[in-house]
């Protein structure tokens, strides 16, 4: 395989990666949210951001993003 290959290989894979965070968000997280109400929510949201912010996988898939269609 040559090099245009594996650069559009991994064009596919963090797409792949990206939209699926996504989907889990926005189709699984999203509706469970929903149902609750205001303290519950920020709760939620205060165990859960601290660690996504950290999440070597966003970093990871979002420099892929940038860096793989330029090859």
């Amino acid at each position: 395989m040559d090099a245009a290959t594996w650069w559009l290989a991994a064009t596919v894979l963090f797409a792949g990666l990206w939209s699926g965070l996504m989907v889990l968000l926005t189709m699984v997280l999203h509706p469970m949210m929903r149902a609750q109400d205001g303290p519950t929510f920020a709760r939620q949201l205060a165990m859960f951001l601290p660690h996504a912010r950290k999440a070597p996988v966003k970093y990871v898939c979002v420099i892929g993003l940038v860096a793989a269609p330029a090859g």
